[in-house]
This record gives structure tokens, C-alpha cells and sequence, in this order.
């Protein structure tokens, strides 16, 4: 197989294991809840992506706002990436300075419609002024059956617009072409390696390029199960996120280096009693400055669970370069910081 973007490696899945686990959703970060197949992640997309085409999107930009609490955003992605409709991944508008980034979003980028799911559809249409077309009530609707036809992406179209966090300047969208996507996805896969079948787990926000590049779209090129959790289940109780590693036996999973504290900080001994994650190979630490202690007292802390110190990979990487741009085993070098001043 040598697909040229994600759309042909999702549909090469959906014909050589239709029944494989693509994603698996954690509704509060332990019970499990709503699934995907590879086939029916590619049958749900191409159905939406049918619709989308319909009415006359293909070409235009979508603003792709959910809640965190199911695999809606991925079907909606998809479909996206199956109708030639730019995405936009959007943070989900719980509070009021949120609806303003998504207005702010929706200025820069004039999206066409709003992907959403019923409960916020009335709220951002009045909010952004943009037109919202309900996912459930879309598929329902209008069934037209994933085999109608569909415009093949290539690696020079436009796949989304990632938008920077803000921290440092305003947010500015990098356009992210289907052929970037790829490549930063299988660079990632060069430098982790995870083997077909095995398990990514991610709490991360999938409107992140870290959560949705670094782990779920990662999880389609590379064949593995993603198993994803809302970011409040881990916040709320950092050790769910650790006991869905044990569970699942994860290969691959990661965080800010705030994430990796917060496990030490928060799970009792008695929390560390249940773990096994020696199945954790690779542990992305990225996002934010990487500390060296931080990874010290975790690799210490958690040593009686199986965790080995060598599976770190700190990391960095930035919208601009659609995600990753290096990632390698922990090095550390001792410098005098006035002598190098």
C-alpha cells in the first residue's frame, strides 16, 4: 500500500480489517462507550461527506465544534477530508471566552457551516452567525449510502486549518495540506514505530494538532486501536489515564510535562498498586517546556508499575510544521547558564 493522503490509508483499513477497532471512547475516562470500526468510521464519513458535497460545501471551509464526549469530531473530520471541505478544528465553547475564539475563528476563516451535534447547534448558530448542520440529524435525514461518488483528495489540497493556541499572538490558522499531514504522520511513525493492533491512549483535545495528529490520526496510519477519554476524566483523576494504559496495554501515549506531574502528585500508592505499564514504549512528553525532574520523580515513582525511564520521548513540534517536528530518547546536558549567557 502506498497511499498519497489519509483518506486512501482509512479506506485501505476499512477493506483489510472492516471489523478491526479503530476508536473506542471512555465516556468519564474508565466506562467504555461508543466505538469504531474501520469500516464503519469510513461508512459514517463517506455518508456525511455525500451530504456535505450536496449541499454545495466542497472547496469551503467548515468550523468542526464538539463535545468531548464521543467520536462525532472524527466522523465529522473525515467527511471532511472525503468531500474536499476545508476543517477547521475548533475548541468546544464551554465558557464564554471559548465562544469568543470560536467567533474569532469563524472571522478569519468564513466557515460555510458549522459541524456540530444537536444541543449546540441553536446556541453557535445564534452565536457565530453561521449556518450549523447537525451531524445525527444529517445522517439521519439523508442516507445516501457510502458507495455514491466522492472527489478523490491529492496531496496538494487543502486538508484543514489548525489554528495556533494563542499563548504567544494571536491565533493564526496554518493551512495544512493532505500531503503534509502524511508526511508529519509518517515521520511520527518513523520515530515511534508502534506496531499494527497495538493501542494509542490519548486524553488529549482532539482540536490540539498534539491529541489529533501525535495520536488519533497517527492511529489510523500506523493500524492501531486509539482508545480516547474526555481531558476533565484525566484532570479530575490523573490516574485514569494511567489505568487505561494498564488496561488497553498501550504502546504509545503522552501529555504536557504538567500531565506526567500531576500523575505524581495525585496517584496514591495504593492507585500504583493495580498498574502494570510495561507495555508503554512510548511516552511523548511535549507541548511545553520538557523538565528534567519531572521526568525523574515520574520514572521513579511509577518504576514499581513497570514503567521503564527509556520509553520518554521528549518532544517538539508546532501548527506551523502541522505537528511533530523532532522527537527522540531523553538527553540531558548540564550547562552554567551565566557562562553560556
Amino acid at each position: 500500500m502506498n497511499p498519497s493522503t489519509l483518506v486512501e490509508v482509512l479506506q485501505q483499513r476499512a477493506a483489510d480489517t472492516p471489523d478491526g477497532l479503530a476508536f473506542l471512547w471512555l465516556t468519564d475516562g474508565e466506562a467504555e462507550g461508543p466505538r469504531l470500526t474501520w469500516a464503519g468510521l469510513n461508512h459514517r464519513a463517506r455518508e456525511l461527506a455525500v451530504r456535505l458535497v450536496a449541499d454545495g460545501l466542497q472547496g469551503r471551509t467548515a468550523l468542526l465544534a464538539f463535545p468531548e464526549d464521543g467520536l462525532d469530531f472524527l466522523v465529522a473530520l473525515f467527511a471532511c477530508f472525503h468531500a474536499g471541505v476545508v476543517a477547521i478544528p475548533a475548541p468546544v465553547p464551554r465558557f464564554s471566552s471559548r465562544l469568543q475564539r470560536l467567533q474569532a475563528l469563524a472571522a478569519d476563516a468564513d466557515p460555510a457551516r458549522v459541524l456540530t451535534v444537536g444541543r449546540l447547534a441553536a446556541r453557535l448558530e445564534a452565536g457565530l452567525g453561521v449556518p450549523c448542520l447537525d451531524l445525527d440529524q444529517a445522517l439521519a435525514e439523508r442516507p445516501p449510502g457510502p458507495d455514491a461518488p466522492l472527489p478523490l483528495p491529492s496531496p496538494d489540497d487543502l486538508a484543514y486549518l489548525q489554528y495556533t493556541s494563542g499563548s504567544t499572538a494571536r491565533p493564526r490558522g496554518c493551512m495544512i495540506t493532505h500531503g503534509n499531514l502524511l508526511s508529519n504522520l509518517r515521520m511520527l511513525q518513523q520515530a515511534w514505530d508502534i506496531p499494527p493492533g497495538r493501542a494509542i491512549v490519548s486524553w488529549l483535545p482532539l482540536f490540539h494538532d498534539m491529541g489529533l495528529v501525535g495520536d488519533a490520526l497517527h492511529a489510523v496510519l500506523a493500524g492501531s486501536r486509539c482508545v480516547l477519554m474526555p481531558p476533565l476524566a484525566f484532570l479530575a483523576r490523573p490516574a485514569r489515564w494511567l489505568r487505561a494504559i494498564s488496561r488497553y496495554r498501550a504502546f504509545s501515549s503522552g501529555g504536557p510535562d504538567f500531565a506526567f506531574d500531576l500523575c505524581v502528585r495525585r496517584c496514591a500508592p495504593e492507585e500504583r498498586d493495580h498498574l502494570d505499564l510495561s507495555s508503554w514504549k512510548v511516552a511523548c512528553n511535549a507541548s511545553e517546556p520538557v523538565r528534567p525532574g519531572t521526568l525523574e520523580r515520574f520514572a521513579r515513582a511509577f518504576a514499581c508499575c513497570g514503567f521503564r525511564p527509556e520509553a520518554f520521548r521528549p518532544s517538539y513540534g508546532l501548527a506551523e510544521a502541522t505537528a511533530q517536528v523532532t522527537s527522540g530518547p531523553t538527553t540531558t546536558l548540564g550547562v552554567d547558564a551565566r557562562a553560556l549567557g
